[in-house]
């Protein structure tokens, strides 16, 4: 039987038995990790017990009370168990999927994207995403809905030109596809007091617009709710200019 894999009971993501918190979302783990050490002991447990039957069975089928000579094939089969038992314990060590650091982790779910488009006087990079949950019993309407996934993608807007450039308009102009479905823009930073994502946790800076000056760039992150059975993103700044990409929230079925 492969090793259970830990993961916050709040957010899903993986946790290790070494973390009291998650490193993710910051809620208190003691409690996975005691029931999963208790499943684990009790794991163990049925195992020596098994073992002791079957060592117990064997013994009653060739007849320990017959002599020295008898007793011989018992010890055979119960070393015989006992290398098997170790056997399984070495396959279920290599077949278990590695615990991770919680900056292994980190990095798997903030991976870089860098594609771009590239006009006359500017460029606009999507160059990482990371997925993120939100769950509030007071703001239902904010929370990650079944099926969907949200993601923060952070964007880079550089002015390669030699006057000012209004950045506004490139923000909002974005349009996003999941597939042919329209994704909906979703709340990323902390100071929307309605849907703050993160409540006090990390902000993501949301990329609002402004006047960029010359040679000058900026930074920030504009949130998504994505379908999981879609294959495909596409960013479409215009008919001319889209960045397709593989959904990060897609799921096979």
């Amino acid at each position: 039987m492969a090793k259970k894999v830990l993961q916050c009971e709040y957010c899903r993501h993986i946790i290790t038995e070494n973390d009291s918190k998650c490193p993710n979302c910051g809620a208190n783990c003691v409690n996975v990790i005691k029931k999963y050490k208790a499943e684990q002991e009790a794991e163990a447990n049925a195992r020596k017990e098994e073992l002791s039957k079957q060592a117990s069975d064997a013994a009653k089928a060739v007849g320990v009370g017959f002599g020295v000579f008898s007793i011989i094939p018992i010890v055979i089969f119960i070393i015989v168990i006992i290398f098997i038992g170790v056997g399984i314990s070495q396959m279920n060590k290599s077949s278990s999927p590695k615990q991770k650091t919680s900056e292994e982790y980190k990095q798997e779910v903030e991976e870089q994207i860098n594609e771009f488009i590239k006009k006359d006087d500017y460029t606009i990079t999507i160059e990482s995403y990371e997925l993120y949950e939100y769950y509030d019993k007071n703001f239902t309407s904010c929370n990650t809905k079944d099926g969907y996934q949200k993601i923060a993608f952070r964007f880079v807007i550089e002015n390669n030109g030699e006057k000012s450039l209004a950045t506004t308009w490139m923000v909002h102009n974005i349009t996003v596809k999941a597939d042919s479905e329209v994704v909906k823009e979703s709340s990323i930073h902390a100071n929307d007091h309605f849907c703050s994502v993160k409540k006090g946790k990390k902000d993501y800076a949301d990329l609002t617009g402004s006047t960029l000056l010359a040679k000058d760039k900026e930074s920030g992150y504009k949130g998504y709710e994505v379908p999981t059975n879609a294959e495909k993103l596409k960013f479409i700044f215009d008919e001319d200019h889209v960045i397709e990409i593989d959904n990060p929230a897609y799921k096979k079925n």
